[in-house]
């Protein structure tokens, strides 16, 4: 019988007579086909990689929630990796397991186990994950607080620092969809950065052997991906805790995973990332990168954040009497977590404002008029009744949210054409355009 350990509510319970192949199935699934990483699922994946013994609480979140290290290999040379600073940058935490289980199967990694001690962080900010935010749970930014040590994450990281004394340091984050390579009309797929030191950006020796490691990682990757990698800006904010370690004299490879075409879950950045944690290990692991003149790290393209997600070209525009031609629009989507909660319909009503003012009233009694036909919104609380002619509770006592049928069927933001609202602020939808006939079933 194989037994396993899965924390439930701050406890580790013995789980046996678990399937480990479906719940390998299930949850590896549902990890590449989202971009939420939860706290939660996280564990779960500990439970699959048989990960639950060998991980070490290094302190708790805002929230209480635990932060795990896990130390792997035996050699001298110690490195110190997290992810997830950011709770809504998941894929490096993927590369992580992807090079955890490289690291594990020991056939190519034998060389490097044996020179290299990693004690690797897969989730720094538990609360930010759950909530999908940047932030934690205080809505502090945890890569400005290298300084302050106000947020208890921020004092994991650095206490683990302290202690641990690594010799080199992997600061892993995502990256918008804005950023571009220079000199191309790319998506940077994978940036990387040498933390600064100072405003002047001085060249220490920290910044030197950063610099030497992430060019190994870039001459192998550009040899198969052109016009992907690019160098990300270097500005100094000793509040950044990459800047901060780096001044402390510990050389920190920044790298950040960001967009390829038609890859919504960055599926194509993870494996960036993991190929280039491999190819920096193995230049750590064999001095090789010390023959590489730091000077090639500026070769690399920088970053430039000037793309966005949709252009609308070719419109034309009345403003004050006057039609101007040939108008642009660029809209940059920001992506917020669906929790499945309801709302409470005088909030979707505030929302809605924001778009048509036209009175609230109006806008509840089309909302109630939706939802009593039991297709496009799910609905909680007093609705009314349409045969007997009750009317609906007001607004704010009654809870709605979308159908799995609205969602999947009614929006659709590839066919659909927009246009500035009233007042120029909001961009909003001139219609739906689905294959279903909508009008006769809403009663029109």
């Amino acid at each position: 019988m194989k037994k396993y350990y899965l924390r439930v509510n701050s406890k580790f319970i013995l789980v046996t007579n678990v399937n480990i192949s479906m719940f390998t199935f299930v949850y590896m699934e549902e990890l590449n086909n989202q971009r939420y990483l939860s706290s939660s699922l996280l564990e779960l994946l500990f439970l699959k990689y048989r990960l639950i013994k060998q991980l070490k609480v290094l302190g708790n979140s805002s929230m209480g929630l635990p932060i795990y290290g896990l130390k792997i290999g035996k050699g001298k040379t110690k490195v110190l990796i997290w992810s997830q600073m950011h709770g809504n940058e998941s894929t490096t935490t993927k590369s992580l397991f992807d090079f955890y289980e490289f690291l594990s199967k020991k056939k190519n990694s034998y060389n490097i186990l044996n020179s290299i001690t990693y004690l690797i962080i897969f989730q720094l900010n538990p609360d930010g994950a759950n909530l999908y935010s940047r932030n934690n749970a205080n809505d502090v930014d945890l890569n400005r607080d290298a300084v302050l040590l106000k947020e208890p994450e921020s004092n994991v990281l650095n206490d683990t620092f302290v202690s641990f004394k690594p010799n080199y340091c992997f600061n892993l984050h995502g990256q918008r969809t804005i950023y571009r390579v220079s000199g191309s009309n790319n998506p940077a797929s994978i940036s990387f950065l040498s933390p600064s030191v100072s405003n002047n950006n001085i060249i220490t020796d920290s910044r030197k052997t950063s610099m030497q490691l992430i060019f190994e990682a870039y001459k192998v990757l550009i040899k198969k991906y052109k016009n992907i990698v690019s160098r990300y800006d270097d500005s100094f904010n000793i509040n950044c805790f990459g800047d901060s370690f780096t001044k402390r004299g510990v050389p920190t490879v920044l790298i950040e995973a960001g967009h390829y075409p038609d890859d919504f879950y960055r599926t194509f950045s993870r494996k960036m990332v993991f190929n280039s944690l491999v190819i920096i290990s193995n230049s750590i692991s064999s001095n090789s990168f010390k023959k590489t003149d730091y000077i090639e790290y500026f070769k690399i393209p920088e970053n430039k954040d000037d793309l966005r997600d949709v252009i609308i070209k070719n419109f034309s525009v009345k403003l004050n009497g006057k039609i101007i031609k040939n108008q642009e629009i660029s809209i940059q989507y920001r992506e917020e977590l669906d929790d499945g909660r309801y709302n409470k319909v005088a909030n979707i009503v505030g929302h809605t404002m924001q778009y048509h003012p036209h009175g609230d009233a109006s806008i509840a009694d089309a909302i109630v008029q939706i939802g009593q036909k039991n297709l496009l919104i799910d609905v909680q609380g007093n609705w009314g009744n349409i045969f007997t002619g009750d009317r609906a509770a007001a607004s704010r006592y009654i809870e709605a949210r979308l159908s799995k049928f609205a969602i999947e069927v009614v929006f659709s933001p590839k066919i659909t054409d927009w246009q500035v609202s009233y007042d120029g602020r909001k961009k909003e939808p001139i219609n739906l355009p689905i294959k279903f006939p909508l009008l006769l079933t809403q009663g029109a």
